[in-house]
């Protein structure tokens, strides 16, 4: 069959520095590059995939599934005073490139059947949404070019209630 899902989400992740910077910008160091920060956000994701399926018994099922996955991501790079920027004599500045990245996804997981209308299911998926490159900053101040490889592994459990006559 096809299913598809989306998800909503407000993760994110920081990271002290600017990759790449300690050592290349006069003299930059350790201390000084960790009052600068990169943050990622996640803002959602959904994937459109077909499911193939055997039961190994009337109650059970297990299936492959895979198809083509989207994810909403936000990069967000802080040069600060006290950092590479203010160090350099560059004025300060907050950059965001959001995107929204399309890879691929590819699962597996079981189903068993409860009751005539309750199945329980397990899955695990991987998603691979690819490379995502962009540059902050101006290139005659200081540019920044960012490469994130975004990848995914989820565990899904959970209950489904059959509507309709329950066979």
């Amino acid at each position: 069959g096809v299913e598809g899902d989306i998800g909503v989400t407000n993760s994110s992740s920081t990271i002290k520095g600017i990759p790449g910077s300690i050592g290349s910008f006069g003299g930059i160091t350790a201390a000084i590059a960790a009052n600068d920060s990169v943050t990622v956000k996640k803002v959602w994701d959904a994937s459109l995939r077909v499911r193939y399926g055997y039961s190994v018994t009337p109650k059970t099922v297990v299936y492959a599934t895979g198809g083509v996955a989207f994810q909403d991501i936000a990069v967000t790079v802080n040069c600060t005073v006290a950092g590479i920027c203010g160090t350099n004599g560059i004025a300060a500045f907050s950059a965001t490139n959001s995107k929204t990245l399309v890879g691929w996804v590819l699962g597996g997981g079981m189903e068993v059947s409860l009751t005539n209308r309750i199945v329980a299911r397990g899955e695990y998926r991987y998603a691979d949404y690819r490379t995502f490159t962009a540059i902050y900053g101006t290139p005659a101040a200081l540019a920044v070019a960012m490469d994130l490889d975004q990848r995914t592994h989820t565990a899904l459990f959970g209950l489904a209630l059959k509507m309709g006559g329950g066979n």
